[in-house]
């Protein structure tokens, strides 16, 4: 039985790009300096923050390059790239609103920086830099 078109071209590059950024992620954890990656944190570390972001770039290069290998079209290898993105859009679209509507709009800013540090933090910026590893895979090219 051969693997759908869809499923060799996006879901499986797109699940390679959430288990890799996953493990970035967990790495970080691991070593007790995931939470020094933004500016806003006490213990913000530059170089800290820049190898995280490199390795986000990675990420997102390697789901465009499965996606590409596989004979994914330019939207496709763009959405295997953003698979962690739009996840966190869609937690966010439902989250964002039923925690404000629990504990108030000043929980919200207390806690989570306010929803525009959130916007910039969980999806803009893992966007560009997964975005940044995309561009080399969305030519035609081998």
């Amino acid at each position: 039985m051969a693997i759908s078109r869809r499923i060799r071209t996006l879901f499986l590059p797109a699940v390679a790009t959430l288990v890799s950024h996953g493990t970035l992620i967990a790495l970080f954890l691991s070593l007790g300096i995931y939470d020094k990656i933004l500016w806003r944190e006490p213990g913000f570390s530059l170089p800290v923050y820049l190898l995280f972001w490199s390795g986000s770039v990675l990420t997102g290069a390697l789901g465009a390059w499965l996606s590409r290998r596989a004979g994914g079209t330019v939207t496709e290898r763009v959405s295997a790239a953003l698979a962690m993105v739009v996840g966190k859009v869609i937690g966010y679209v439902v989250l964002l609103p039923l925690a404000t509507w629990i504990s108030g709009s000043y929980s919200l800013k207390f806690v989570y920086g306010g929803f525009s540090f959130i916007l910039v933090k969980y999806i803009v910026a893992p966007a560009t830099a997964l975005l940044l590893g995309a561009i080399p895979f969305l030519g035609d090219g081998d």
